[in-house]
Order: C-alpha cells, then structure tokens, then sequence
C-alpha cells in the first residue's frame, strides 16, 4: 500500500466509516505508518494525537511537517517552541 492509501484508512478508522468500526488505536498505528513512509499530513495528525500525550513526540511529528512546508505544523511548531 501507498503512504496515501494508508493514510486514507486511518482516516476511516477514525471516522468509522466504509464499513469500518471507530478504532483510535488503527487510526494511530496506520498514521504512524504513514508518517513513516513521509506522509505530511499523517505527521501533523500524529503531532497533534501526542500533543498532550507525549511532547517528544509531538516534537518530532512536527519538525518533520513543518520541514516539508505544511502551514499548520509550522505554526504548532512556532507555539512549541
């Protein structure tokens, strides 16, 4: 599978839809998945799970959107640091 195909499932994982039962859990793991084969969004999402959760984390996630010019981690990024 794509990054994005990934992505797209965690997204229905999260929302519960195309037949599929609401599952933080998959929704992270697939997020995280995608993060690792650099999907921009899947790190932003994946920043803003962990905020509260674990801020190392969040850190990360962050960093790498905001290095590949998505908007919104940038400006998270700017308020975590």
């Amino acid at each position: 599978m794509t990054a994005q195909e990934i992505f797209d499932l965690a997204m229905c994982y999260y929302s519960g839809t195309n037949g599929l039962e609401k599952d933080m859990d998959k929704y992270v793991e697939l997020l995280e998945e995608a993060a690792s084969l650099e999907h921009v969004e899947a790190a932003y999402l994946l920043a803003c799970w962990y905020e509260w959760k674990d801020p190392y984390k969040a850190y990360e996630y962050c960093s790498f959107a905001a290095a590949r010019d998505h908007i919104e981690a940038m400006k998270s990024l700017s308020m975590m640091l």
